[in-house]
């Protein structure tokens, strides 16, 4: 569909092209040639799209030691009520 839509799209501008620049069925070409490698690269790729987002550390795993001492910590934030305090940073958050 796409080849066909741009291949009338080419024949316009050449045919326009006595009202309009000469250069219109040129460019027409070009942008109609990217679009449909575009669209080719992309229906072969399975794994590539530019709007999903990436799940960075899908596969990581935190051991249980680590997440021991996460719960520690926050449970100090918690108790303490650090979080309440409008100037409350990561710098506090480690002294504490």
């Amino acid at each position: 569909m796409s080849i066909y839509l741009g291949v009338t799209l080419i024949w316009l501008a050449y045919m326009t092209s006595a009202y309009t620049s000469y250069i219109a069925g040129a460019l027409s070409f070009t942008f109609i040639l990217y679009v449909n490698v575009l669209l080719l690269i992309f229906r072969t790729s399975n794994g590539i799209n530019f709007f999903q987002e990436k799940e960075k550390y899908k596969k990581k795993e935190i051991d249980e030691k680590t997440l021991e001492l996460i719960g520690q910590k926050l449970s100090i934030i918690v108790e303490k009520e650090l979080f309440l305090h409008p100037n409350f940073a990561l710098e506090e958050a480690a002294k504490s």
